[in-house]
């Protein structure tokens, strides 16, 4: 009996000891990525961006969204080679594509599914993510993706 009641104080004691300590937090708060505008194309609707992720440099575009209810489409190309290849293909598949095709792309681990189009006769890609509703989605021109290659060889 005695052992029991001994017990029971020890655990309200202890109980009465975590109840009147404060918890501490400390956050943390680690860098992951440097995000750096490098130039704006298509009369600024289309940004190119570096960002730097574990001493890597990837590149995306930031495509205004076709809902403006919605989110601008951040379409990632790759490091600076795969995007120079990835912008070199788009431009290719976009001289020679027709009314109807569809392409899926894939860069930086994000998925991307491409509809061949045509706005006011000039040829782009609608730019939908996976798992996206019909109307969210980004255009992006050929004449912007020659645009971007132009002064990624130049600088």
């Amino acid at each position: 009996m005695k052992i029991g009641k001994l017990m029971y104080i020890k655990v309200v004691l202890l109980i009465l000891m975590l109840a009147s300590s404060y918890s501490v937090s400390y956050a943390q708060l680690k860098k992951t990525a440097e995000v750096e505008t490098l130039k704006s194309f298509t009369t600024g609707s289309v940004a190119l961006q570096r960002v730097l992720i574990e001493d890597v440099y990837y590149y995306c575009v930031t495509l205004p969204n076709n809902s403006k209810y919605l989110k601008p489409v951040v379409f990632w190309l790759g490091n600076k080679d795969e995007m120079l290849k990835n912008l070199r293909d788009l431009s290719a598949a976009l001289e020679n594509g027709k009314k109807g095709e569809c392409f899926e792309f894939s860069a930086c681990e994000q998925d991307y599914n491409l509809y061949y189009g045509k706005v006011l006769g000039q040829k782009c890609f609608k730019v939908c993510e996976p798992m996206s509703i019909s109307s969210d989605f980004g255009r992006f021109y050929k004449a912007t993706i020659d645009d971007i290659l132009e002064y990624m060889q130049t600088n």
